[in-house]
């Protein structure tokens, strides 16, 4: 199953996470965290689905840290407006959350060019091995 606790990011990701939300919130942007580690299985199923151009272990969600434990270089947000969830990616509030990433060092998906994903953001330090 996918997480989407914080406590599944590596360390560094999990300040940077929380540095994230609490910006959005001054900013009066209403995000949530729909994904940080994903297993294998799930990447595999993302894979599949068109959802990712990673396979298994290509990915930033994919990370572990020495201990075998989930320490992913990702995360992925969801708009929420009127307590709704806002799935299009091309709404405004999505570039907020892109510049507010941004400012926080991280690399933000929505200026991917092949592959364009405004709700994920990672670590800027991260490489595929």
């Amino acid at each position: 199953m996918v997480s989407r606790k914080i406590s599944d990011l590596s360390t560094v990701m999990q300040v940077i996470a929380q540095q994230f939300m609490a910006e959005c919130l001054a900013q009066k942007l209403d995000v949530v965290i729909i994904c940080t580690h994903r297993p294998d299985a799930e990447q595999q199923k993302a894979f599949d689905s068109g959802a990712s151009k990673c396979r298994p272990g290509e990915s930033a969600h994919n990370c572990h840290d020495a201990n075998g434990r989930p320490a992913a270089e990702a995360f992925d947000v969801g708009v929420i407006r009127n307590g709704k969830y806002v799935g299009k990616g091309n709404d405004p509030d999505y570039l907020r959350a892109g510049a507010i990433g941004e400012k926080l060092g991280l690399v933000w998906a929505g200026r991917w060019k092949n592959f364009k994903e405004t709700a994920h953001f990672q670590n800027a330090n991260w490489r595929k091995s």
